[in-house]
């Protein structure tokens, strides 16, 4: 296979092609085109910026409104709108959570571990995200052997 050296239009070294660079209309429900005229560190810094925008600002508010999925679509939460924080309160609980917004603006419990009454628990929307971040969670534990639930007073 004959590899062509071609110039990447922002840095302006020197690739093969290979690499399949992306180009920005597919995150926004565009066609997923290929224009071959980026190298894969070009490529690279720019889809860390494209991941920040389409997921946590208001272009990603909007897909998430519109239901626009990226190249590895969330089946659990579809269309995520990756917001710094959201929260709700349970009032009968007395409880903070973390959430998510999804498509159709639909809200989604984020798998999380809290403390209530001296007891631990974990909490998610659905049984299958719990129990995979309780794993996790385990997992983690096990193989850093450090959880910290207060700071010592000096």
């Amino acid at each position: 296979m004959l590899n062509i050296s071609k110039k990447c239009i922002y840095c302006g070294n020197t690739y093969t092609g290979k690499d399949g660079e992306h180009v920005f209309p597919f995150g926004l429900g565009g066609q997923n085109l290929y224009m071959d005229c980026v190298c894969e560190k070009c490529n690279n810094a720019f889809s860390a910026l494209e991941l920040e925008l389409y997921q946590k600002s208001f272009v990603g508010l909007v897909r998430s409104v519109e239901g626009v999925e990226g190249y590895n679509p969330n089946k659990r939460n579809p269309a995520p709108f990756k917001a710094p924080v959201l929260l709700i309160f349970d009032e009968k609980n007395n409880v903070v959570f973390e959430v998510g917004q999804q498509v159709r603006m639909q809200v989604f419990i984020r798998p999380q571990l809290f403390k209530l009454n001296k007891k631990f628990y974990v909490e998610a929307d659905n049984v299958e995200s719990q129990r995979l971040f309780a794993d996790t969670f385990v997992k983690w534990k096990k193989d850093s052997g450090i959880f910290i639930t207060r700071k010592k007073n000096s």
